[in-house]
């Protein structure tokens, strides 16, 4: 019937394992599996990946957990008993905290570590009062069979992981070649880009340069075309200003001369109008003393004129009418005088204005000129001006070139990095090349590893044909095929089956043991001193033998696998012991 497994629980665990004197802790890697039969039943495993050959396994069925529950008390059932374990081991498991663990898992062996004696494994609850134990397990060692099965799963995972890794570094070469022809062709394109602004950037700069040496020639030709012709209309204008300035210097000094003429009139007329007012205020002054003569005249009159009315009123009109015309002429000979005398000025004055009028008309020009002057000045500040501003436009075409320059150079980096890049793709590739290569020298050591245990699997069926012939021959322990590192002497319960082709093409066993030697063959010291200690090694048989076993790694690569195997002679002939040395 078919069997059905179900991993349940596969992982690493930190255990003490506790012989007679010693105590180390080691990992281990602890497997739950269920396999279904005829019924259900429970199976667990120990082993370390440090030495294949180190293998306890517990196989419980329902029968076999009622007498481990009455015997420990427990309070759950056959189904939830693997659950249980797994939270047991969880809490076994080192944490990153920095308070210790809860549990601890111990494994104590009544003999020595591959020895055909049981492993007893605890799960401890450690506490400040007392040591419990929750869970007792008695696992026992594998035998020959379990051991060569475990190795034989062992390599067909190897065999089956080695497969995930071929495909996936054959995935990852395949896409490491794709991102290199990728970036080859990237880089390709950016040196065509590169190459295409490069060239774009000369000519554009050829042609800046052209144009701004073209510019600045024209500008510099018109600039002094237009100097020298505003210089010639300066010098021009200043020679007619000059001219003009000169005229009106002697027109102003013939007006100043004539408005002194003017104003030396001027004060003689004033001096006489001052005469002739001084004569109007005398005159009038006498005028005012005959009135008011007149008024004490009339005064004194009153009683006259009560004497004669007629008379006297007559009298006084006719002397009245006589004054009022003496006033009347003396007033009117006065006004024609003043003015006459006031025309007289008034013509004067505006001579003089008409010649403060031509002064100013002589100093507006002057103003006009000077500001024609400053207007040319300003032209020349303007082309200037242009001119500053053309070389600034060319400092801008400077840093234009400046900005492409370091465009150039950041595309330059990136071309770098992308080489870089490239490097490091090419780095990666080889070193999955090499781990490729490592991957396939592995298989092919594996490869060996199984023909070897295939050899010895045919080894013993063949010894178990001849039987008869191995009466006197100790059991055989794959556990302990080899009990040290190379280089050093080791001794134990081994075997050797050699199958040999004779002439007649029947196959004839020889089947040795007891007293194998085996050593690592390192170099002729090494086997002399290997000759020389196999009478010791005898007559310990394996007593006390400390060495530690070896590794996994040790065994699978090949520089290990070239051991000198020292026999009895009296039961090897030459022909089986050159045959055993070319093995």
């Amino acid at each position: 019937m078919k069997m059905s497994t179900k991993v349940l629980y596969s992982k690493k665990l930190p255990i003490v394992i506790i012989q007679e004197d010693d105590r180390r802790r080691v990992e281990l890697l602890f497997t739950i599996e269920i396999q279904h039969t005829m019924r259900k039943e429970i199976f667990m495993r120990l082993t370390d990946e440090n030495d294949l050959f180190f293998l306890y396994q517990l196989r419980m069925a329902e029968e076999d957990f009622q007498i481990l529950k009455s015997q420990q008390g427990l309070l759950i059932d056959f189904g939830s008993f693997p659950q249980k374990v797994m939270d047991l081991l969880e809490g076994c498991m080192d944490k990153n905290s920095k308070e210790p663990n809860k549990f601890v898992l111990t494994l104590s062996f009544s003999g020595g570590v591959g020895s055909c004696s049981q492993g007893h494994m605890v799960v401890v609850e450690m506490n400040e009062f007392k040591h419990l134990n929750h869970l007792t397990l008695n696992f026992m060692p594998g035998s020959d069979a379990d051991v060569k099965n475990y190795l034989l799963d062992g390599l067909k995972k190897m065999k089956d992981r080695y497969e995930q890794t071929k495909l996936k570094l054959d995935q990852v070469e395949f896409d490491s070649s794709a991102q290199l022809k990728q970036c080859r062709e990237q880089l390709a394109n950016l040196k065509a880009e590169n190459d295409n602004l490069k060239t774009n950037r000369d000519f554009q700069l050829e042609e800046c340069r052209n144009n701004f040496e073209r510019d600045q020639s024209n500008m510099v030709h018109r600039f002094e075309t237009e100097k020298r012709e505003a210089e010639r209309l300066m010098n021009k204008n200043m020679k007619q200003l000059e001219n003009k300035n000169v005229e009106l210097e002697r027109s102003v000094q013939s007006l100043s001369e004539s408005r002194n003429k003017l104003e030396s009139q001027s004060n003689d007329y004033k001096s006489r109008i001052n005469k002739l007012e001084d004569d109007l205020k005398r005159h009038r002054a006498e005028l005012n003393s005959s009135q008011r003569d007149a008024a004490n005249s009339a005064a004194e009159l009153v009683d006259l004129e009560r004497r004669s009315t007629d008379l006297n009123t007559k009298l006084a009109l006719a002397e009245q009418k006589v004054k009022d015309r003496d006033e009347l002429v003396t007033k009117a000979n006065e006004q024609l005088q003043t003015e006459k005398m006031l025309n007289e000025s008034m013509k004067l004055n505006l001579s003089v204005k008409k010649l403060v009028g031509e002064v100013q008309k002589a100093n507006e020009i002057i103003t006009k000129l000077r500001e024609d002057n400053k207007t040319l000045s300003a032209k020349v500040k303007m082309r200037s001006q242009i001119a500053m501003e053309q070389e600034k436009i060319l400092e801008e075409k400077n840093k234009e070139t400046e900005e492409h320059k370091k465009i150039n150079e950041s595309l330059e980096k990136v071309i770098s990095d992308m080489k870089s890049q490239k490097a490091a793709l090419e780095d990666e590739k080889e070193m999955l090349l090499l781990q490729l290569s490592e991957s396939k020298r592995i298989l092919h050591t594996n490869e060996n590893v199984i023909a070897w245990l295939s050899k010895q699997v045919n080894d013993s069926q063949i010894s178990n044909l001849n039987s008869t012939e191995m009466a006197n021959i100790c059991p055989i322990s794959s556990t302990k095929v080899f009990d040290s590192m190379a280089g050093e002497n080791f001794t134990g319960a081994n075997y050797l089956s050699e199958v040999k082709n004779n002439n007649s093409n029947k196959p004839r066993v020889e089947c040795y043991g007891i007293k194998t030697n085996v050593a690592f063959d390192d170099g002729p010291e090494n086997n002399n001193n290997n000759n020389n200690n196999n009478n010791n090694n005898n007559n310990n048989n394996n007593r006390n033998n400390k060495n530690r076993p070896i590794s996994c790694e040790d065994f699978i690569d090949q520089k290990y696998l070239r051991p000198t195997i020292v026999f009895n002679k009296n039961h090897l002939d030459d022909d089986q012991a050159k045959h055993q040395q070319q093995q």
